[in-house]
């Protein structure tokens, strides 16, 4: 026989493991010419296929012990005769120590289906058509893999073909599609911790919040918010008891950063990060911005600014007059420095009167005659007030606006 192994290798393993034991049996007999599978199986006696179950996967393996006793061994002649029939077709030889190894016996079918068919074609037989079962079942696997974004569903697939591949052979299969040698020797760690396939990967346990320190962030929350006053501004909020209640909405007058911050500052004592302070704002407690928040102040020296600017439309009548830092930038020098947010500090800064004459020749060439725009005013509470105003009265309130504005907004920025 010759010294080195064919390298020719297929993709089909054959349809039958018990075929494959046939067919070396039948050889090893000296038989020239291999009859049909139903004539195979006549040679071989049933001692014979028990012994030869050995280089059948697990699942045959385990069905065959059990019928013919848990401490199986397959005796030197059996191993004799496989040997023989593996120098028939230049395969390595097996030995009692290496069909002890759980993925030895299949891996051997796998590479001895794979020389007999190659034998086959090159004795004139047709190649084999589509895909054996065990291939369908990889490229499914591959499938689900490379489909999903999900590493807890990619574990799971890798998993299931951990079942039937050493780990080597599935990093081989699902390397191309990104998987690492860490995720297949954690998935293999979690199947021996878990006791099987489609293991889960559970999430490491914190140490939990006392209730009243929950109770405590609540109260921060309500304490820090300010009452919505309109009639439809509530939320419905399911109780343990399963009913729901109607809940007046609250204004968070902050960010939840800020509000983070200050609650460290004032309980001290009390570890909590953001993420899980974040998570406990309670339902009814909304954030500046969201839908219906317009009806509280959060500052009424940049809120009136903007609402006057957004009721006379001056985006639409002049796009660089769009935001309030348009008009602040008509103020000032470019780049401003400190003292042109003084009000009237710097000698070189444009001034409000060129503003004012600019903006009242802006709405008389829109045919703009008065202005309806809303308006924060503060005595003992803020109130939110609706005012009409012709364009010159309009333009002189919006004016005043500004001269507050500027050095507020420089004051706010440091």
């Amino acid at each position: 026989m010759p010294a080195t192994r064919s390298k020719i290798q297929t993709t089909n393993a054959p349809s039958s493991a018990m075929e494959t034991h046939a067919w070396l049996a039948w050889h090893g007999a000296g038989t020239a010419c291999p009859p049909s599978p139903s004539r195979l199986a006549e040679k071989i006696n049933a001692k014979e296929i028990l012994s030869l179950s050995c280089l059948v996967p697990s699942s045959s393996v385990k069905a065959c012990s059990q019928s013919s006793g848990e401490n199986f061994q397959p005796s030197p002649e059996v191993i004799k005769t496989i040997n023989a029939s593996l120098a028939l077709i230049d395969e390595f030889s097996v030995t009692k120590r290496k069909m002890q190894a759980p993925m030895y016996p299949p891996a051997k079918v796998q590479k001895v289906g794979d020389k007999l068919e190659s034998l086959m074609v090159k004795a004139g037989a047709t190649p084999f058509s589509g895909s054996g079962p065990l291939e369908n079942i990889v490229k499914a696997l591959q499938t689900k893999f490379q489909g999903t974004q999900s590493k807890a569903e990619k574990i799971s697939v890798i998993s299931i073909a951990l079942r039937g591949f050493p780990q080597a052979k599935v990093l081989e299969i699902f390397g191309p599609l990104g998987a690492t040698d860490w995720m297949i020797k954690t998935t293999a760690k979690l199947m021996l911790e878990q006791g099987g396939i489609l293991p889960k990967k559970l999430p490491k346990l914190g140490q939990p919040l006392e209730q009243k320190v929950i109770d405590l962030v609540k109260n921060y929350y309500e304490n820090e918010s300010r009452t919505l006053p309109g009639k439809k501004d509530y939320v419905s909020v399911k109780t343990e008891n399963g009913e729901r209640l109607q809940i007046q909405k609250k204004m968070i007058l902050c960010n939840l950063r800020e509000l983070h911050v200050s609650f460290k500052e004032n309980f001290s004592s009390i570890e909590i990060s953001f993420s899980k302070f974040a998570s406990l704002r309670p339902l009814h407690c909304v954030l500046a911005g969201s839908a219906g928040t317009h009806s509280i102040c959060v500052c009424k020296y940049h809120q009136n600014v903007k609402l006057m600017i957004e009721a006379a439309n001056f985006k639409a009548l002049d796009a660089n007059l769009s935001t309030y830092e348009d008009f602040l930038a008509e103020l000032t020098c470019d780049p401003p420095t400190a003292q042109c947010y003084t009000n009237s500090c710097c000698e070189k800064c444009p001034g409000f009167e060129l503003l004012k004459s600019r903006l009242i020749d802006l709405l008389n060439e829109n045919f703009i005659g008065e202005v309806k725009f809303n308006k924060w005013s503060a005595v003992d509470r803020s109130t939110f007030d609706t005012h009409i105003k012709t364009t010159d009265e309009f333009v002189d309130c919006l004016t005043e606006q500004l001269k507050e504005l500027l050095p507020h907004h420089f004051i706010a920025k440091q």
